[in-house]
């Protein structure tokens, strides 16, 4: 009767598993890798760094306009989100950056604890799945 729903979460198993898992514990260290070879000097004067502060870029989004019906459209800004480290020991906030004139900046509270504990389950996941021993084949079986 459920056969359906057992089917259904093990293809999400496998694509969270698979795909999502390396993506996000590939992608995130070399997203923060990219934000500190090419960073953006209107986001650090933003975010305000003080000497001893170093920013992580987490996440980039694009603009565009969004519409709501045939004639109600907004511009949404670009926008990159940014860990402030030594900052996120204090209030764990995830700053976003948002490209409107003048810059202005947006923190969530809690937001770093969420990429840090998702990084770090993804990489297991990953580790498990792709670096783990795989099965000892005995001689003369296949």
């Amino acid at each position: 009767m459920f056969d359906w729903l057992i089917t259904l979460g093990r293809v999400l198993w496998w694509i969270t598993s698979r795909i999502y898992a390396p993506f996000i514990a590939i992608g995130l260290p070399l997203m923060i890798l990219y934000g500190w070879v090419v960073p953006s000097r209107a986001d650090l004067a933003a975010l305000a760094l003080q000497r001893h502060e170093v920013s992580l870029l987490v996440g980039v989004g694009a603009g565009g306009t969004t519409c709501d019906g045939s004639r109600d459209c907004q511009a949404v800004p670009a926008q990159r989100s940014y860990i402030v480290v030594p900052r996120v020991f204090r209030d764990a906030a995830v700053v976003t950056v948002l490209r409107t004139t003048p810059t202005s900046t947006t923190s969530i509270s809690g937001g770093a604890l969420l990429w840090f504990g998702m990084w770090g389950v993804c990489a297991y996941v990953t580790f498990r799945y792709y670096w783990r021993p795989g099965p000892r084949l005995e001689s003369g079986r296949v």
